[in-house]
């Protein structure tokens, strides 16, 4: 199996900064807050300062909690559940452990890629109290969105590749 180190440390770094991100600039915020915006960017879901912060932890941490468990375990399930391509060929007993390791493996690229998005979300807010009418930034919005988008789709391509393989990689 490939190294579950740089996904970790790219988890763990993510988490930092997310972390990070929310403590140290929630500080700047008033203590009531826009956190939600209709179609043009019109302030219409209002919180307190530490609920905001408190609710965009708890979803950031939350959300990857739930994608590290279950993609951790996917091992315990029949393989029949696994649906990728070349299926035969994975969900055989010989290969469907290694594909299970290269999913959680991928499973920490996906909690990161969450936790960067929870991060632009939390900034985005930031940005949209700071401003002198309340609003939210559209161009730092697409941005964020963008980005996402981009990581997602890079990391579905990553998976689809690696399992239209029909052979296991020597360390997958």
């Amino acid at each position: 199996m490939k190294s579950l180190k740089l996904p970790i440390t790219l988890f763990t770094v993510s988490s930092f900064i997310f972390v990070l991100s929310v403590l140290y600039f929630g500080d700047a915020l008033p203590e009531k807050l826009a956190v939600h915006f209709d179609a043009v960017g019109h302030p219409n879901g209002w919180m307190s300062r530490s609920e905001d912060m408190l609710t965009i932890l708890l979803m950031g941490f939350g959300l990857t909690f739930i994608v590290l468990t279950l993609f951790y375990s996917f091992r315990f399930f029949p393989a029949s559940y696994l649906s990728v391509p070349n299926q035969a060929f994975w969900r055989h007993p010989q290969n469907y452990q290694t594909a299970c390791n290269y999913l959680f493996r991928g499973s920490f690229i996906l909690a990161s890629n969450f936790l960067i998005f929870f991060t632009g979300l939390h900034i985005l807010i930031i940005e949209a109290n700071l401003q002198t009418t309340i609003g939210l930034p559209f161009p730092l919005q697409y941005f964020v969105i963008g980005i996402f988008i981009l990581l997602q789709t890079l990391w579905v391509t990553d998976i689809l590749l690696y399992f239209a393989k029909p052979t296991p990689l020597k360390n997958a």
